[in-house]
């Protein structure tokens, strides 16, 4: 994928128009899809008293996260590195 077919994929994905993220010339999405599916799995799996842990995973998962966020499974996300959260969620 040339570096013009991310940004118009990425900008129809930010504007909430339909989009195609797989197939040839789109592994770098594809990729970045995985990441994110594998974060939640890793989540989604963790033991209740690993807080530490969890946190750690929104953290690297969500592009932002606030104060006081508290998530429990299952979670299900594509990416999760275009979800913001903030204080109190």
């Amino acid at each position: 994928m040339t570096t013009e077919q991310y940004r118009t994929v990425r900008a129809r994905m930010n504007t909430g128009e339909h989009y195609v993220d797989y197939g040839e010339g789109l592994e770098q999405l594809e990729a970045e899809r995985v990441a994110g599916k594998e974060l939640a799995y890793d989540f989604n799996h963790s033991r209740p008293g690993q807080v530490a842990e969890r946190e750690r995973i929104l953290h690297e998962l969500f592009g932002t996260i606030g104060e006081r966020v508290w998530i429990e499974p299952p979670l299900s996300v594509s990416y999760g590195s275009h979800v913001h959260l903030g204080d109190d969620v």
